[in-house]
């Protein structure tokens, strides 16, 4: 005996309802850096992360990873968690066209640079530091996996952050 309408249409939303919860959950999932990394490594969280972004962004994101990288442990935490908020804060301020997201061997160690080509920023000359909040989680992430962390900005010309997982 087929199903009735009014049974029909309640399976209908019951499966809406299913798929929202989800999907839902897939996006808390990759909110969750320690777990992505984790589980599968940071080239492979750092492309669910730049992905995540390219949806809400109009800008062009680039990925780029060498397969040959590979970093500690609680370097790769850091590292995607300073990834993260340098792409959150190019995205939200630099009025950037291209952001790229690399991570390469270098002779001196595992690095991840996330660079844009937007607006740049001044940095106060007195304390010679930003004194943004994102800027400010990155410097503390890198100095506790004792990361070398560098900023390179100047209005007009972009930002690069660029973290060293040294040897």
């Amino acid at each position: 005996m087929p199903p009735s309408a009014t049974t029909s249409s309640r399976i209908d939303e019951i499966q809406r309802i299913f798929d929202e919860a989800i999907s839902v959950l897939r996006e808390v999932s990759h909110i969750l850096p320690h777990s992505n990394v984790d589980r599968t490594g940071l080239a492979a969280a750092l492309d669910r992360l730049v992905g995540r972004f390219r949806k809400h962004s109009p800008c062009t994101i680039r990925l780029m990873v060498d397969s040959h990288t590979h970093a500690r442990s609680q370097s790769q935490r850091a590292m995607y968690r300073i990834a993260e908020c340098a792409l959150e804060n190019a995205v939200r301020h630099s009025e950037a066209s291209l952001i790229e997201v690399l991570f390469r061997p270098t002779a001196r160690g595992p690095e991840l640079e996330v660079r844009d080509d937007g607006r740049g920023f001044q940095i106060d000359p007195e304390t010679a530091e930003p004194k943004g909040l994102g800027l400010m989680l990155m410097e503390h992430a890198a100095a506790r996996a004792d990361l070398q962390f560098s900023l390179t900005t100047a209005v007009g010309a972009g930002t690069i952050v660029r973290i060293l997982d040294p040897v």
